[in-house]
C-alpha cells in the first residue's frame, strides 16, 4: 500500500539510490580485495628475501592468502575456461595461450588449435602414444609432465623441503594410512559396484578428529618395513604441461580418500614460501602397496579451475560448494585385494594448474635419477634399487 502511494519521482529516487548502494558495495570489496592482494604480495616477498623466516610472519602470510577467495575465482575462471569461442576468439586466446607457456602442439593428438572448442579443450588435450615412451629399465617412472619440486626421504614423519619449509605426512595423507594396507576397518559400510572392472564403497564424510578418537591400527602393520625407508616426490605441472596423470609403477590400490580443502596456488613460488600448503588443498590420495610395501599416489588440485577428475570415480566432484573443509570422504577400491594399476596406466586428469605427491616405501638402497627443479615427461625414469634393474626385480 504504502509503496503505490509514492509518485513515479520517488521511485524514480529509490531506484537510483539502490543501483548508487550497490556500485559503492561492489567498489567497497574490490578495493578490499585488491589491498588484501597487494597485502599478500607484500608480506610474501618480504618472506622469500629475509634469510631466517620468522614465525609470527609466516603464519601472517599465510592467514591472508588463506582469506582470498580462491574458489569463486577458479570456478569462475572454469566457467570462462569451458566457454565456447568463435573462430576469431580461438586464434587470438588459444594462440596466445600456445605461445605463452610454450605447448608443443605437435605431441598432440589434435595438433591444429581450430579444433579446440574452448580454453579447457585445449588445456586438457590428449597426446599421442608415440610422444611418451614408458622407461621399461626403472620400476618408478614420472607420473606426469612438470618439474620436480622435491624429491627425497622422509625421516621422522616430515617432509623438508626447501627454506625450512616441512608438512606433515599424517596431515598430509590423513590418519591411517601408513599404518596399514587393509582399510576396511575405518568405514565397514555396504559394497556398490560402479563399473565392470572397478567397485568401491560408499563412506560418510569423516573429519580428521573422528577418526583420531575411534582409529586403533592392527598390530604389526607400521612403515617403513625393516630395512626400508620412506620416499617422497613432488612434481608440479605448470600451465603448458600436459596434465594428464599415470600411474609410474605397478601397485595395487586399495583406498581412494578426498580431502575438501582450499584452492591455493602450488606454483613453486608458493611452495618454498607457504608452510603446510600441500596439506591444506583439496587433493585426491590413492593408496596401496607395490613390490617393495606401502605407495600412495596423490593429485592436488590448486588456484583457477581446481577440478580434479579420476578415472577411478567418474562420480567424485571436486571444486564443489558445501564441501566441509579438513574433512575427507574414504572409498575402498576393489573387493577385497584392492585394484591391480597397470605401469603408466592413465588415472586421471586436471584442469589448470596442479601438482603430483608420490609417498611411497623402497629399500634404503633405493636412488633417485632426478633433482629438485628437473624438467620430465610422463614415462621418464624417476628411480630404482641400487644395483637392480627392473626385469630382475620382476623375476624375484
Amino acid at each position: 500500500m504504502q509503496a503505490s502511494r509514492l509518485s513515479g519521482a520517488q521511485r524514480a529516487q529509490i531506484t537510483v539510490l539502490k543501483r548508487l548502494q550497490e556500485r559503492l558495495i561492489w567498489h567497497y570489496h574490490t578495493i578490499c580485495l585488491f589491498l588484501h592482494v597487494c597485502a599478500v604480495i607484500v608480506v610474501s616477498v618480504f618472506n622469500s628475501l629475509i634469510h631466517h623466516q620468522l614465525p609470527l610472519l609466516r603464519t601472517v602470510q599465510m592467514y591472508l592468502y588463506r582469506k582470498l577467495p580462491s574458489r569463486v575465482l577458479s570456478k569462475t575462471v572454469g566457467k570462462l575456461a569451458a566457454r565456447p569461442l568463435s573462430p576469431f576468439m580461438k586464434r587470438m586466446v588459444l594462440g596466445s595461450y600456445v605461445r605463452m607457456f610454450g605447448c608443443k602442439m605437435e605431441e598432440a593428438v589434435e595438433e591444429d588449435i581450430n579444433q579446440y572448442t574452448s580454453l579447457l579443450s585445449l588445456f586438457t588435450r590428449a597426446l599421442k602414444e608415440e610422444a611418451r615412451p614408458i622407461n621399461a629399465d626403472h620400476p618408478l617412472v614420472s607420473p606426469a609432465d612438470g618439474t620436480v619440486i622435491y624429491v627425497g626421504r622422509i625421516k621422522d614423519g616430515l617432509v623438508k623441503e626447501v627454506k625450512g619449509i616441512t608438512y606433515s605426512l599424517d596431515e598430509f595423507l590423513g590418519p591411517g594410512v601408513c599404518e596399514s594396507e587393509e582399510l576396511e576397518f575405518i568405514h565397514p559400510v555396504k559394497r556398490k559396484d560402479v563399473t565392470e572392472n572397478f567397485r568401491i564403497r560408499p563412506s560418510r564424510v569423516k573429519f580428521f578428529s573422528d577418526v583420531e578418537e575411534d582409529f586403533e591400527p592392527p598390530a604389526g602393520k607400521s612403515f617403513p618395513r625393516k630395512g626400508n625407508e620412506l620416499f617422497c616426490v613432488v612434481m608440479y605441472l605448470s600451465p603448458g604441461d600436459y596434465h594428464h596423470f599415470h600411474s609410474p609403477a605397478e601397485w595395487t590400490a586399495t583406498l581412494q580418500r578426498h580431502f575438501s580443502g582450499e584452492l591455493l596456488t602450488v606454483a613453486p613460488w608458493a611452495m618454498r614460501t607457504l608452510p603446510g600448503l600441500l596439506t591444506l588443498n583439496e587433493r585426491v590420495l590413492l593408496s596401496g602397496y607395490w613390490e617393495h610395501g606401502f605407495f600412495s599416489y596423490t593429485a592436488v588440485g590448486a588456484l583457477n579451475v581446481g577440478s580434479i577428475k579420476m578415472d577411478f570415480d567418474k562420480e567424485l566432484q571436486s571444486n564443489q560448494e558445501g564441501h566441509f573443509k579438513h574433512c575427507f570422504v574414504d572409498k575402498q577400491l576393489g573387493v577385497i585385494d584392492g585394484v591391480t594399476v597397470q605401469k603408466g596406466q592413465h588415472l586421471g586428469h586436471f584442469e589448470f594448474g596442479s601438482s603430483v605427491v608420490l609417498v611411497f616405501e623402497a629399500p634404503s638402497a633405493f636412488t633417485f635419477n632426478v633433482a629438485a627443479g628437473s624438467q620430465l615427461q610422463f614415462g621418464q625414469a624417476l628411480g630404482r634399487v641400487a644395483g637392480q634393474s627392473h626385469m630382475e626385480s620382476d623375476l624375484e
